[in-house]
């Protein structure tokens, strides 16, 4: 092993850390721009620190034995972002093991990756994921009315029911908000199926949950239930308000991430 100086041990570590910086804005818009989850030999590499990333990468040369270094993982994963991918789950240690194995040279990288990924390159090759749940967590509530469960509270209104063979049964006529839900899920699925493909990887599916938390804070105001905490407010609308917050929140995060350079 060569001698070297404390003073270029010190560069040495800064220049690592400065290409672990960049790998982590790398991994993060892969992510959330395109869907990409990567990992270092099944280690997770989502939020986690330069440091962490530079350990993982000793980890792999000396425990796993692959001729990896952050340089190469580092222009690897910078060369995914110019590459129209389709959303899946990398393993960056093993591709960049693949280019140490093949002779990779700096400048190589895409061409290289055109190769080895070429199987998830391309509108061709993108299998959209369809917002199925949405609907069928709607149309669950023909179940519902059927069994004459989960109905609503009493209404004068022309279009209220009875369930006189319900669970429990009822004595006059109540909202069918199992009827309303479907509605409402069929909509939302509809709105999901619109939002998709316009939205950054996760945005799309963030907002269905938002609007699924609005419809079920709203329907419990005429739900015939006897879990109110506070005035008209029941325990699942409580839920509701936090669910539909967390996902405002992770939106906006979303949203101040800069897309990558087309």
């Amino acid at each position: 092993m060569p001698n070297i100086s404390y003073d270029e041990m010190v560069q040495n570590r800064i220049a690592h850390e400065k290409l672990a910086t960049r790998s982590i804005k790398a991994i993060n818009d892969l992510w959330y721009d395109k869907g990409i989850e990567m990992v270092l030999f099944r280690n997770q590499l989502i939020d986690k620190r330069a440091s962490e990333i530079l350990s993982l990468h000793n980890y792999a040369h000396k425990m796993v034995g692959k001729p990896i270094d952050v340089e190469a993982t580092t222009a690897l994963l910078e060369a995914m972002l110019t590459l129209d991918l389709c959303p899946a789950r990398m393993d960056i240690g093993r591709l960049a093991s693949e280019w140490h194995e093949t002779g990779g040279q700096p400048g190589s990288e895409i061409a290289f990756l055109e190769k080895q990924l070429a199987g998830f390159i391309g509108p061709e090759n993108y299998t959209p994921t369809q917002p199925k749940d949405v609907v069928l967590y709607g149309f669950g509530r023909i179940g519902c009315f059927l069994t004459g469960c989960c109905y609503g509270s009493e209404t004068d209104l022309s279009w209220g029911m009875a369930f006189p063979q319900g669970s429990p049964p009822t004595e006059g006529l109540v909202h069918p908000t199992q009827l309303y839900e479907l509605a409402a899920g069929v909509a939302i699925w509809l709105v999901g199926r619109r939002l998709l493909g316009r939205l950054r990887a996760g945005e799309a599916g963030l907002w269905v949950l938002s609007l699924l938390s609005l419809e079920r804070f709203l329907i419990e105001f005429v739900r015939a239930k006897d879990d109110r905490i506070l005035g008209s407010f029941t325990v699942a609308q409580a839920v509701a308000v936090g669910v539909l917050a967390l996902c405002l929140f992770l939106i906006a995060r979303l949203r101040r991430r800069p897309r990558p350079a087309p």
